[in-house]
């Protein structure tokens, strides 16, 4: 399977056979049109709007011609390729695409993280649901996070996996002096984090503390906090809320809402079991009640 990217920045997962006619159309000086259409918050597939098919329509000179192939998302006969891809895609280095919440599960202090993460891994196709992990570092929040991608994405449920200040790195790449370009790239990114089912986003706290950058992230925050009850967000920091600074109101606000669970305990750096990092006591009053 293959990424094809159609104007206005609409990133289409398609077969290679598929992925060849399309480039041949362009070659051949053709606009791409993508054709499939339907809401987002309602549709069970993102690539395909849950039609089952990917249809695109090649224009050149008053003349249209129309490609049309399953979608390799939600086509059942493509269900391994389609984990594969979604693994590719999720942030995750290849040695974490098999880790796993169980090696948490006889963990002292660890069954609120579980039981969480095994909640949203259970709520697919759909997980939905606010969380916020604090801790200091090397207590297992990243671990945590990235075993709930991997289940999500081996159940063939779109998951990513992104470092908050690696959001931001994104955005600045695509810069442009044009100020419509600009906005525009801005908007395409925004509306990819938006899609994912679930998202997780780690060290919320550690991006530079500038205008913009707080704006580009809690932007995204913003839209994955307002469909909550559609989609699922994960979200890390090393301070509790009432730590942060003034200027991360905003996520102080959003921290405070949810799941919250407060993780500690000793360093786990260089102690992964097949999942990476743990900790964390059971109350999650103990949270609240430092926040």
């Amino acid at each position: 399977m293959k990424t094809i990217q159609i104007p206005p920045e609409t990133q289409i997962v398609v077969d290679n056979s598929c992925y060849s006619r399309l480039l041949t159309a362009r070659l051949q000086g053709k606009a791409l049109t993508f054709c499939n259409e339907g809401d987002s918050y309602t549709f069970t597939c993102r690539n395909c709007f849950g039609l089952g098919t990917l249809t695109f329509r090649a224009s050149s000179r008053g003349k249209e011609e129309y490609i049309q192939t399953a979608c390799p998302v939600c086509d059942p006969e493509l269900e391994s390729d389609r984990v594969t891809y979604l693994l590719s895609q999720s942030g995750l280095q290849p040695e974490e695409y098999g880790w796993s919440i169980e090696y948490l599960a006889e963990a002292t202090g660890k069954a609120r993280a579980v039981a969480t993460a095994r909640q949203l891994i259970a709520a697919a196709p759909q997980p939905q649901g606010w969380v916020s992990l604090y801790g200091p570092y090397g207590v297992g929040k990243s671990g945590l996070m990235k075993a709930t991608v991997a289940a999500l994405c081996r159940l063939g449920v779109p998951a990513l996996y992104r470092r908050a200040d690696d959001i931001l790195s994104e955005a600045k790449a695509v810069f442009s002096e044009d100020p419509a370009a600009q906005d525009a790239s801005e908007q395409a990114i925004k509306a990819r984090y938006g899609r994912y089912p679930f998202l997780a986003i780690d060290e919320v706290d550690r991006i530079a503390d500038t205008a913009w950058s707080r704006a580009f992230l809690f932007a995204i925050l913003d839209e994955r906090y307002n469909v909550r009850q559609k989609q699922a967000t994960m979200i890390a920091t090393n301070m509790l809320p009432g730590q942060l600074t003034t200027h991360f109101g905003y996520l102080a606000d959003r921290m405070k809402d949810g799941q919250r669970i407060i993780l500690a305990g000793a360093s786990l750096r260089g102690k992964s079991v097949e999942g990476g990092e743990v900790g964390e006591p059971d109350n999650q009053e103990t949270a609240a009640s430092l926040a």
